[in-house]
């Protein structure tokens, strides 16, 4: 191996053992992000040929802004909440075949359960204003969010984790005087609490 591709697997190294000290980002005229590097305490290398390792960046990259985890999931949650998933059902039904995109966006909501302590997730069942015997708007709502909440479960979410509630009718997403608002008012929402 060259000397080059040795120093800069030294520098990997000692980046992820935490030998390094210091680090400082800043352009150079050839559009590209030079990092200067300080390693202190390491006699098995001569610290002058060590001076910097030139990382090529994408033209539009104007700066490397490092964002804390807590921003990052807080965003995550942001997005999930403010677009929920949404499982919706025919009538007098609880169970239904995913789409891709429920798929992901479940995934994404177990990725963020499985990275925040004390996260929960919120399932809610609703129902349209179709009444039946025996009050199976209140049967159908709190059975899609069973439905959603083991399907969840299934895939390794503690269900310790997981809140059922059921809204019945009573929060409708679209106008209950067609079958096409009905059909959007059969559904499970699924979002972080």
């Amino acid at each position: 191996m060259t000397k080059k591709v040795l120093y800069f697997l030294f520098f990997l190294s000692t980046l992820i053992i935490g030998t390094w000290a210091q680090s400082s980002f800043c352009c150079s005229n050839n559009n590209q992000k030079t990092i200067n590097t300080t390693i202190e305490n390491n006699s098995s290398i001569n610290n002058e040929k060590v001076k910097e390792i030139i990382l090529p960046v994408d033209s539009k990259t104007e700066e490397i802004s490092p964002s804390s985890p807590i921003e990052k999931w807080e965003k995550i949650k942001s997005e999930i909440n403010n677009n929920p998933v949404r499982l919706y059902f025919n009538t007098g039904k609880s169970e239904i075949d995913f789409s891709k995109s429920e798929v992901d966006g479940i995934q994404k909501i177990i990725e963020y359960i499985n990275h925040v302590e004390n996260s929960k997730i919120l399932i809610t069942g609703h129902s349209d204003n179709t009444t039946g015997p025996n009050n199976t708007n209140q049967f159908y709502s709190i059975k899609r969010a069973e439905f959603a909440k083991n399907y969840l479960v299934s895939l390794g979410v503690d269900s310790s984790k997981i809140i059922i509630e059921s809204r019945e009718d009573k929060e409708p997403i679209a106008n209950n005087d067609n079958e096409e608002g009905r059909a959007k008012n059969r559904r499970a929402e699924i979002l972080i609490k």
